[in-house]
């Protein structure tokens, strides 16, 4: 075991996180939260404790344990090793015992429960939108009178039913966030008498997505510590929807309805209200703290947007997919506006990254003028002698971006979905020994938990619709101990889906800043529904022309 010593906010904040039996630590990434996964449960004197986190962590969660900590931590990947453990027995041991799992493996893990509810059509057509199956109901998992129809029951459900552990530890809680998720169903099910939630980004989107986080943490409070006076939401859809009316502005679209000679609507808007309400719900059971407030001298971090313009090829097809949505008709059924929306998006991200994905039906040259500018960025880095993560939002770009780096002679680790977990892990170690020049990571599978303190250079290509999957991301490089000042870098085509999707995600930082850290923006903030977002992209690009592919390649082959 190594001897080290706490930091004095992480001293602070988890002593005060143990006052109480229920909590959410919301540091910002790079603070080194993995700590409070065990220094909490060893403070509330816990014998049997679950970690929930990410697969990819597992192997930095077990590391951190045994060494700085003593902490042997069992795997629990599946139902029968928790058979194996013996942990449908009362607990025998004195002193406390950690088990590991994931998200999947709690909540799903070839279990047949399912929720009393079909998937939604909004959850359908993101599935599609990815090139993923539809999901199926089969109608298991169906309650009624307390009585469940399940054959092969999740560990959540073994855990809860033999009341396992009286200690569980979230980390990376957005994943709690979703109403109809299943891995969230199964963490939010689990009833322990200690219960910890670690998360970056607690708001994932809007102010609406911190409310399961909260309402679970909530729950393991008795009324005295404020379960009933603090929180006084039902843990249902419809207490999240009266704490979006409670704390959400809504206009009444007058001039709207005149138009079209309908009567005027009301619409939920993401702008905050009744903010001092808000941060009284919320302080008894959120910890922030940010790099900023941690009393310790923290690098700079600077955000640098390299616009550029796009392929003539490449432009032709954007403009061609902005003007024709998505045909999605099936059997004479009309497509629902918002999974119309989810694709036509979906293309059009594409287009201005990676314009030769098979997904796409216009398919032109990957030699973009966005390519050429990574490759220009890589290089000057490297002749540095420093290293590069890039973020990749599709798998297909992540390919090519990686062979063309490889014909340069640079030493590139690809890091995605395709990779598996555990060996995902391993790479990234590799990569912070210096064993590669460059990390492409997905920015989905490697936004969470890893730490790249080593990297003074983070290159975000394209930026995702939710704001927590960008913050998370360029976060890995931006750590309390990294050495150097960080660059983030952000290429991008004006006049896109490129231009929207920075300034939305300006905005959603806006958001998460007001009602975590209390910082007001004195500049007015419009609601971005996400149909009216796609919409809006038909408008604009006049000024662009485009640059010749062939040019382009001619000078990458060289």
């Amino acid at each position: 075991m190594h001897s080290f010593h706490f930091k004095n906010f992480q001293k602070e904040d988890i002593a005060r996180a143990a006052m109480k039996d229920a909590a959410l630590i919301a540091w910002e990434p790079g603070m080194g939260k993995t700590l409070a996964i065990f220094a909490w449960p060893l403070l509330k004197e816990a014998r049997r404790v679950l970690i929930v986190a990410p697969e990819s962590l597992h192997l930095q969660i077990r590391d951190t344990g045994r060494e700085f900590f003593g902490v042997t931590v069992r795997p629990l990947p599946h139902q029968d090793a928790f058979h194996r453990w013996k942990l449908g027995r009362p607990a025998v041991n004195t002193q406390p015992r950690f088990y590991l799992t994931s998200y999947h493996q709690l909540g799903l893990n070839g279990a047949d429960e399912w929720h009393s509810e079909k998937p939604s059509a909004l959850i359908q057509a993101r599935r599609l939108a990815n090139g993923l199956p539809r999901l199926h109901w089969n109608g298991l998992g169906f309650e009624a009178d307390d009585i469940r129809c399940v054959f092969a029951p999740t560990l959540s459900s073994l855990a809860h039913n033999a009341d396992t552990f009286d200690c569980v530890v979230v980390d990376e809680g957005t994943r709690l966030q979703g109403d109809d998720s299943l891995i969230a169903a199964g963490v939010r099910r689990l009833n322990p008498r200690y219960r910890l939630v670690l998360s970056a980004t607690p708001i994932k989107n809007r102010l609406t997505s911190v409310f399961w986080l909260v309402d679970w943490v909530a729950q393991g409070l008795s009324p005295e510590e404020g379960k009933n006076s603090a929180w006084p939401y039902p843990s249902t859809v419809a207490g999240k929807r009266t704490f979006a009316q409670d704390h959400l502005e809504r206009d009444k679209h007058v001039t709207r309805a005149q138009e079209t000679g309908k009567k005027p609507t009301w619409r939920q808007t993401p702008r905050i209200t009744n903010q001092h309400h808000l941060w009284r719900i919320l302080a008894p059971f959120v910890i922030r703290r940010r790099k900023a407030d941690c009393g310790v001298q923290i690098v700079p971090k600077f955000i640098k947007p390299i616009w550029v313009q796009p392929g003539k090829a490449q432009l032709q097809s954007y403009l061609h997919a902005v003007q024709n949505p998505p045909d999605l008709t099936q059997g004479g059924r009309l497509p629902s506006p918002m999974s119309q929306a989810v694709m036509q998006l979906g293309i059009l991200r594409q287009i201005v990254l990676c314009p030769d994905s098979p997904n796409l039906t216009h398919r032109t040259s990957p030699f973009t003028p966005k390519m050429a500018a990574l490759a220009t960025l890589v290089k000057q880095c490297r002749a540095a002698g420093e290293q590069v993560v890039i973020g990749s939002t599709f798998q297909h770009f992540a390919t090519t971006l990686n062979q063309l780096l490889r014909k340069q002679g640079h030493r590139v680790v690809l890091l995605d979905g395709r990779v598996d977990a555990i060996k995902r892990a391993e790479l990234s170690a590799a990569f912070k020994r210096g064993e590669f020049d460059v990390l492409i990571g997905g920015v989905s599978s490697m936004g969470e938990g890893h730490s790249w303190e080593c990297c003074p250079n983070l290159i975000l290509p394209s930026l995702e619709w939710s704001y927590d999957l960008n913050e998370q991301f360029i976060n890995r490089v931006w750590r309390i101990n990294s050495p150097k000042p960080v660059t983030i870098y952000l290429v991008l085509i004006r006049g896109t889906v490129d231009e929207r999707l920075y300034h939305l995600f300006k905005e959603k930082d806006d958001a998460s800043r007001l009602t975590l850290d209390g910082e007001f923006n004195d500049q007015p903030q419009d609601e971005t529904d996400f149909e009216e977002f796609v919409a809006s992209l038909s408008t604009g690009q006049p000024h662009l022309t485009g640059v010749d592919e062939a040019q382009i390649e001619a000078a990458l082959s060289k």
